[in-house]
């Protein structure tokens, strides 16, 4: 219970929500780490933000949110602060409530288990776990717990970052990336590139002047990104479009972040065996491309090594615990299995 008595909640927030994974994967890290949280679905768009934001605020229970479409962005006005990564990005796939510890005499208001809704305090660890139990201190002093603060985070950023680290291998850093679609999937690939050492990359582009923002974004990041028109007809007619199979025989690593279908051409083109693949889709599975890639024999990830990955991150904000990657991904292949 919390410091109010209420059982300790999160929830994934968007629209359209029903197809989310998160509730799969964080009830199964809650279980195997022993916490008796709750953790929901809540169908929201851009004008019920405000409302859910306070909500979480004022209302017993909540340690934090994990947001998806279309709220990564329009969630930042309503924060309290956000780390680097995120504001870097200018998305936010994760919320933590944070309440600031208060040290007073003779205080016995909250009980056991006070701080199952606040494991992390300003980043660091609480007094007492999510089991229950509050800190004695010198003297009477007790541990209570003040405003609420809400605080930004990118999971997004971790979860590529390791997928990549899968299909690479650990201390391997791209050395020639390259980042297929340019929608906000893409800011997340490009900050996990460059938290793993990478300095430039090329990013095929439908729409270049979409892509902009990208160009920023990596700057901000200390990585040059060089956009390219791309046709994903396959009818070759674009004038002025380059030839995707020189970018595929010269990357050591594809950051696909494009929607179904986009990709399709690519999948009827020679894949080179020394390309990895990271797949950000998960469902169907494979995909074309990442069928044709693993039909090459090229190193694969696809969009579950990611969603696990993240949600482990989220997880570890929430909790302050970690959890097995491999049992999320056991739980979330176990769903779509059925699906």
């Amino acid at each position: 219970m919390t410091s109010s008595g209420a059982r300790p909640r999160a929830a994934v927030a968007g629209m359209p929500i029903a197809h989310s994974l998160s509730p799969v994967l964080h009830r199964a890290a809650y279980r195997a780490l022993g916490f008796d949280w709750d953790y929901t679905a809540v169908e929201c768009d851009e004008s019920a933000l405000g409302d859910l934001i306070a909500r979480v605020r004022t209302e017993p229970g909540w340690v934090g949110l994990s947001l998806t479409m279309p709220l990564k962005t329009s969630v930042l006005a309503f924060l309290d602060r956000i780390d680097d990564t995120a504001a870097a990005v200018g998305a936010v796939n994760t919320v933590v409530v944070e309440r600031d510890a208060v040290d007073s005499e003779d205080v016995d208001t909250d009980g056991p288990g006070a701080n199952a809704d606040r494991p992390l305090i300003n980043g660091v660890r609480s007094a007492s776990g999510p089991s229950g139990g509050v800190e004695s201190r010198t003297g009477a002093a007790r541990r209570h717990f003040g405003p609420v603060h809400l605080a930004g985070f990118n999971t997004d950023v971790t979860g590529t970052a390791h997928a990549v680290t899968v299909v690479l291998g650990n201390g391997t850093p791209p050395r020639n990336p390259l980042v297929l679609g340019a929608g906000g999937t893409a800011r997340a690939a490009l900050a996990a590139l460059a938290a793993l050492g990478a300095e430039r990359v090329d990013l095929l582009a439908r729409r270049p002047p979409a892509a902009a923002p990208l160009v920023a974004v990596g700057a901000a990041l200390g990585l040059a990104v060089t956009v390219h028109r791309w046709d994903t007809s396959g009818t070759g007619s674009s004038v002025g479009c380059p030839d995707p199979a020189g970018f595929l025989g010269a990357a050591d690593v594809v950051l696909a972040t494009a929607p179904a279908g986009a990709t399709d051409d690519l999948a009827r083109r020679p894949w080179p065996a020394s390309t990895a693949l990271v797949e950000l889709l998960y469902h169907p599975w494979p995909t074309r491309l990442a069928a044709a890639a693993q039909a090459a024999g090229a190193p694969v990830a696809g969009g579950l090594v990611v969603l696990a990955a993240q949600a482990a991150g989220q997880v570890r904000l929430f909790t302050g615990a970690e959890v097995d990657m491999d049992l999320l991904l056991d739980a979330g292949e176990a769903v779509l299995a059925a699906r």
